[in-house]
């Protein structure tokens, strides 16, 4: 069970109801909300669990479930970097009527392995994060959140917890597997400033993009995924662009914050090399900037990866020295 992991460090902050006013325009988004929740029949109970990073996605999240009506706890976890701010990402979101929690993984980098399976996993995910063994942890970090908001769901009753990824997050994780194959293809073996010329140079096929997500060589994240026995992770925001996210938080002055992404604070004095993801994301955006029509499109791809509850039919990157032999992939050297 997920609540033999322990007891991690949380602190509660009062609610304060706060009048928030709405836009036409973006009032507009909350239909995409529901088109996803019903169209995978993703199962929100009160309360809705969200992780809370403090970023324009899970802010906008929060705001979205509100509107429609759900109770939200937002939950902040915090995995100790100095820069992350926990509590003012707290302060500034409970004026909106949110319960929000932090949690922090600092109490479970004491533990022993135990016999707990969560338990021994999160510990060493932490033990692999703070040796610092990698170029981008962000597949650890991601890891050690996901254990943190499975327990803060559980111990609320609640059956699932939901992210803020957006249609970019899921049309980026598609093209990370369609640039990956291409380039394997053109040029082999793994190298950061090739690999970025590559994307930036190549025409986006789309009959190709097609047939590899039909040979499962490409595929996306899951709109809802299992992460524990009983317990889900809903993405329900696949479908809302990400300018469109970008607008509310302009229009409504709502304040973000530094994800606290692990990523954005370690490197070679200050220098952090980017990863694969942050390349075609970069990509992508100059890509739609030309053509926003483009965004549905490649999303209709991406949705094809998926079964009929929004889960992946395959994990090529979970296989990627089968599918792609000899592409070195170092910054997952330590995942």
């Amino acid at each position: 069970m997920l609540r033999s992991i322990g007891q991690p460090t949380i602190y509660k902050f009062r609610k304060e109801a706060t009048v928030f006013l709405w836009s036409e325009q973006q009032r507009a988004t909350t239909p995409l909300i529901r088109a996803c929740i019903d169209r995978y029949c993703l199962k929100l109970t009160d309360p809705v669990v969200v992780g809370l990073s403090g970023g324009k996605d899970s802010i906008s999240l929060v705001h979205f479930l509100r509107e429609m009506g759900f109770v939200v706890v937002g939950v902040i976890v915090d995995l100790g970097h100095a820069a992350f701010q926990a509590e003012a990402i707290a302060a500034s979101v409970q004026r909106f009527d949110v319960e929000v929690i932090i949690s922090s993984a600092r109490a479970y980098r004491s533990l022993s392995a135990g016999s707990s399976t969560m338990r021994r996993k999160l510990a060493q995910v932490l033990g692999a994060l703070d040796c610092g063994d990698y170029e981008t942890p962000c597949g650890l970090c991601s890891t050690a959140k996901r254990i943190l908001l499975a327990v803060e769901a559980e111990r609320r009753g609640a059956k699932s917890f939901c992210l803020g990824h957006h249609r970019e997050d899921f049309v980026t994780t598609l093209l990370k597997d369609y640039f990956a194959f291409c380039y394997h293809e053109a040029i082999g073996a793994y190298d950061r400033t090739r690999f970025a010329q590559f994307v930036a140079d190549s025409e986006l096929d789309l009959r190709l993009l097609a047939r590899l997500v039909e040979s499962r060589h490409a595929s996306t994240m899951g709109i809802q995924t299992r992460v524990a026995k009983n317990m889900s992770l809903h993405r329900p925001m696949a479908f809302i662009p990400e300018s469109q996210i970008e607008r509310f938080i302009c229009d409504s002055g709502l304040k973000t914050f530094s994800a606290g992404c692990a990523h954005l604070m370690v490197g070679n004095e200050g220098e952090v090399a980017p990863s694969k993801r942050d390349i075609v994301h970069a990509d992508w955006r100059r890509r739609l900037r030309s053509d926003v029509r483009l965004g549905n499109v490649v999303l209709d791809l991406a949705l094809r990866a998926l079964d009929q509850t929004g889960r992946p039919r395959a994990n090529p990157r979970g296989v990627r020295t089968k599918l792609l032999p000899g592409f070195d992939m170092p910054e997952n050297r330590a995942g």
